[in-house]
C-alpha cells in the first residue's frame, strides 16, 4: 500500500503541538513516511515532539520526516529517536515541491544516518543539539533551501557532495575525504557560512581514501563561503598513527598536507638489527687488515 505513513499530522489551519512518546513505528509503503506534515495553511506555528521512539522505513522512497505543502512555520522535534532505513541510507528530511513554508527539524540525543533535501520554495531546517550526530548529505532542488545548525555537543558528518544555503557550527563537522583529493567543493554554501572558532572540523577516512606518501589537497568549501586560516579547526585525530602529517594548511576553504609513513615497530627493529650487523662486518673488516 502506498502512503501509509506513521504520524500523519494534515490538513490543520491552527497552531497546534502533537506529542508522542515510545512509539516503534513501520511503515511499508511506497512514499510511506515516518512523519507526514502536510496542507498546513493557518496557524503560525505547529509543533510535533517525538520521544523514545523507533521508525523503521522499508522503502528507499520514503523519509523519516516529510513536510509536504506547508505555508507557515513548522517544526518537528525528535529526542532519542533512531531510525532504520531498509533501502540503506534515505532521507531523514524531506520537503515537497510545492508550499513556501518553512520547514525545521530539531534532532536531540540521537544518532541518524539520512539525507536533507529541500525542494520546491520550501527551506528544509535541520538544528542538531545534545550529543545528536546525523551522518548523510544535502541536495537542494528548484528554489529549495537547506539551512544546517551544529550545537556544541553535536555533529553533522557530510559524507558527500552536498549543497546547504546556511550553515553554522558551534559543534562538529565531519568531512570525508575520498580518493587523493578534490578540487570541487565537497560543500557548496549559497549565503553563508559561520564556524565558531571553538568548533571542529573532523577529518573522516572511510570514503575510499587510501593512504600514501604524498601531497594531498581537498576542497571542503566553495569559493568565497570561507576566506582566512582556519586551520585550527581540523581534527587530525582520526589519521592512522602509522602516518606523518607534515605542511598542513587549512586557507581559504581548501586543506592540504603531506603525508609519510611511519616505520612499524618491527621494522624499526630489522632496521637497527641491520645497523648493528653493518658496524660488526666493519670492526671485522678493520682487525682483518
Amino acid at each position: 500500500m502506498d502512503d501509509a505513513h506513521g504520524v500523519v499530522a494534515e490538513g490543520i489551519r491552527d497552531s497546534f503541538a502533537l506529542t508522542g512518546s515510545n512509539l516503534t513505528v513501520t511503515t511499508n509503503g511506497r512514499n510511506a513516511h515516518g512523519i507526514y506534515v502536510n496542507n498546513f495553511q493557518g496557524g503560525e506555528e505547529t509543533s510535533i515532539h517525538v520521544y523514545n521512539s523507533e521508525f523503521i522505513l522499508n522503502d528507499a522512497t520514503s523519509a523519516l520526516v516529510y513536510f509536504g505543502g506547508v505555508e507557515k512555520f513548522n517544526s518537528v522535534y525528535l529526542t532519542n529517536v533512531t531510525a532504520d532505513f531498509a533501502g540503506g541510507n534515505g532521507n531523514v528530511m524531506a520537503t515537497a515541491a510545492t508550499g513556501t513554508g518553512g520547514s525545521y527539524l530539531h534532532i536531540i540525543e540521537s544518532n541518524l544516518s539520512g539525507n536533507i533535501v529541500a525542494s520546491g520554495s520550501n527551506t528544509a531546517g535541520v538544528m542538531l543539539y545534545e550529543n545528536s550526530t546525523l551522518t548523510g548529505m544535502s541536495t537542494q532542488n528548484g528554489d529549495g533551501k537547506v539551512m544546517v545548525g551544529i550545537m556544541d555537543t553535536a555533529t553533522w558528518n557530510v559524507t558527500a557532495t552536498s549543497t546547504v544555503d546556511t550553515l553554522y557550527s558551534l559543534g562538529t563537522l565531519g568531512v570525508t575525504l575520498t580518493g587523493t583529493g578534490y578540487t570541487d567543493p565537497l560543500v557548496t554554501v549559497d549565503t553563508m557560512l559561520m564556524l565558531d572558532p571553538a568548533s571542529t572540523i573532523m577529518l573522516i577516512f572511510d570514503g575510499g581514501f587510501v593512504p600514501g606518501a604524498g601531497e594531498y589537497s581537498f576542497q571542503l568549501f566553495n569559493d568565497g563561503a570561507l576566506t582566512g586560516d582556519h586551520l585550527s579547526l581540523i581534527d587530525w585525530s582520526n589519521l592512522d598513527a602509522n602516518w606523518v602529517i607534515s605542511n598542513k594548511s587549512f586557507i581559504d576553504g581548501v586543506l592540504k598536507f603531506e603525508m609519510e609513513v611511519i616505520p612499524e615497530p618491527g621494522t624499526w627493529t630489522l632496521m637497527l638489527g641491520g645497523v648493528g650487523v653493518l658496524g660488526y662486518l666493519q670492526r671485522v673488516r678493520r682487525r682483518s687488515h
